[in-house]
């Protein structure tokens, strides 16, 4: 059976809460490039796939196994994410405007120069997390955690950190928190921002 055909079953199985199709439990597949916009991969266990570069607009991967997944420069703009595990995922250069994280656990998740514009991750696990030059414009962060994760290079104009814990044990390098050059923080300029804005 092609993964096509393990796709189709695994949606199947969605739409029919289980009762037709095949729930998709595969590991190290690769679906680099594929278009799966709009289709609903909720509670596939699929760690360690592939997924670089391909477009992922809307696809709801609630509560999936996504741990160890490659995400590089795909497009997950509106994709929803609720209570996935991407531990140890790497989402480089990828697109996630608007994008669903909450509860998601993202803990030592690479999003490196990843654009999470207006993105919802409320309580999301972003422990030892890497945040360089990551676009968190507007994205929601209430009671989210950050122990250990590394800021360094992020915009974090019109983010919401309320209840957001664990920046006091961040890695703050550097931070944008608007458009002037004098909303440009640096270390201990930045962590009080962070500090008092939680």
């Amino acid at each position: 059976m092609d993964i096509k055909q393990e796709l189709e079953l695994h949606m199947k199985w969605n739409a029919s809460l289980g009762k037709e199709g095949v729930a998709l439990r595969r590991a190290d597949l690769d679906l680099s490039g594929v278009d799966l916009s709009n289709q609903s991969l909720t509670g596939a266990e699929i760690p360690g796939t592939k997924f670089d570069g391909a477009r992922l607009l809307g696809v709801d991967f609630a509560m999936c196994n996504l741990a160890s997944c490659s995400f590089c420069a795909a497009d997950l703009s509106g994709a929803m994410f609720t209570k996935a595990n991407l531990d140890y995922a790497t989402l480089v250069d990828a697109k996630l405007l608007g994008a669903r994280l909450f509860r998601a656990s993202l803990a030592h998740c690479d999003l490196s120069r990843a654009d999470l514009e207006d993105a919802d991750l409320r309580r999301a696990d972003l422990h030892d997390a890497v945040l360089i030059g990551t676009n968190l414009r507007g994205v929601t962060f209430e009671g989210a955690t950050f122990t250990g994760a590394t800021l360094s290079g992020v915009n974090l104009e019109g983010a919401q950190l309320r209840g957001a814990r664990g920046l006091d044990s961040a890695i703050v390098n550097d931070i944008h928190v608007g458009p002037a050059p004098s909303d440009h923080l640096d270390r201990a300029a930045a962590r009080d921002w962070l500090l008092r804005n939680v």
